[in-house]
């Protein structure tokens, strides 16, 4: 799968959506089209740092 862009919005609806499912990051980047690494990448820096960690750049 290739990878999309995605708005920092987007990401905090996704990590968030699997946080509170407790979706696991396959399950999660294949309901969003998004890369495992991606997903994998964005909870990490949500768990560490918040939602604001998810901005580009």
């Amino acid at each position: 799968m290739n990878a999309r862009k995605t708005t920092l919005k987007e990401r905090i609806k996704i990590t968030e959506e699997c946080i509170r499912e407790g979706l696991n990051y396959k399950e999660t980047a294949e309901k969003y089209q998004v890369k495992y690494n991606q997903v994998y990448q964005w909870m990490k820096k949500h768990k560490e740092h918040g939602p604001d960690a998810l901005m580009d750049g």
